[in-house]
């Protein structure tokens, strides 16, 4: 097998930093465990998102997005973290709200934790900091739409709720007080509220729907056709093949529309600004420092 190419290199007209490459290839041995568990306990998963699309259109990563991306259908989610627990050993960390005191998310992202990626925004939440691959539980949306307007909107109004408990400190003036008053007068509690959430989102997993959406993470995101995670193959992605929906033509064309069309703008990902640093551990960054450092480079 081919190596993976660690030299910067332009790509669609879009120079990869060598820096780049090595937080991909971090991202690519954590995606091979990955794969390697479901392989060896029949769990279903694909690339999903701009992982997907860059398996179709660059056989690898959009040469500006910094990431991948994972989806799985809940019980495959629930199964796969409980192997995953077992079997990433240190450096990795599976991180998820049940392992992290203060993650708070509706996915699980497997980190590497002797690396550093500090996300603008969330780079002040005491938890695990490392490099990290994206896997994303899809649940069942109700097929009346009645239903699905008032499930999504409870679901929408709960993680309303958390952000505010969690980022309560980050505002200031009438907005703090305003928001402390809520939180005092509805007795929020994080712990409790993300553990009804879990609860919320798989309510209608036990009977089969047409469609699934990552409601724990975007409620109000596009849904997803059940069907897409019924058939899978195995596609190039840089030099290695990892699983994708065989309906990978309708999932893009609904998310991205004329997929194989290179855009003009060439964004990053969806994280927005992030910070990278593949060879030194996020615990040993001043954490003040890498937010100026990020305000100035987004300024710029």
């Amino acid at each position: 097998m081919k190596k993976f190419n660690l030299k910067e290199e332009e790509i669609c007209g879009y120079t990869v930093s060598k820096e780049m490459k090595q937080v991909w290839n971090i991202e690519l041995e954590i995606v091979k465990k990955i794969d390697k568990i479901c392989k060896e306990n029949k769990i279903n998963y694909t690339l999903c998102g701009g992982s997907l699309l860059g398996a179709i259109r660059h056989k690898g990563f959009i040469p500006w997005d910094d990431d991948i991306d994972i989806a799985m259908l809940r019980n495959d989610y629930e199964k796969f973290l409980e192997i995953a627990k077992k079997e990433f050993k240190k450096p990795y960390f599976v991180q998820d709200y049940r392992t992290e005191k203060n993650y708070y998310y509706g996915h699980a992202q497997i980190r590497n934790s002797n690396t550093t990626a500090f996300i603008l925004g969330d780079e002040m939440n005491e938890f695990n900091h490392g490099i990290f691959v994206d896997i994303f539980p899809f649940d069942n949306l109700p097929d009346n739409l009645i239903k699905r307007f008032f499930f999504v909107k409870k679901i929408s109004h709960i993680k309303k709720d958390i952000l505010r408990i969690i980022y309560q400190n980050k505002s200031h003036g009438i907005k703090y007080i305003l928001k402390k008053i809520y939180i005092k007068v509805f007795c929020l509690n994080e712990k409790k509220l993300i553990n009804k959430l879990n609860k919320i989102v798989t309510k209608y997993n036990k009977k089969r729907t047409k469609q699934v959406g990552a409601i724990g993470f975007k409620p109000e995101d596009f849904s997803y056709e059940t069907s897409w995670f019924e058939k899978y193959e195995y596609l190039d992605f840089e030099n290695f093949q990892f699983k994708c929906t065989k309906d990978y033509d309708e999932w893009l064309t609904r998310q991205y529309g004329n997929y194989m069309l290179i855009p003009k703008n060439k964004n990053g990902s969806s994280h927005g600004t992030v910070y990278f640093d593949p060879q030194k551990k996020y615990t040993e960054y001043n954490k003040n420092i890498i937010i100026k450092k990020m305000y100035d480079d987004l300024n710029k």
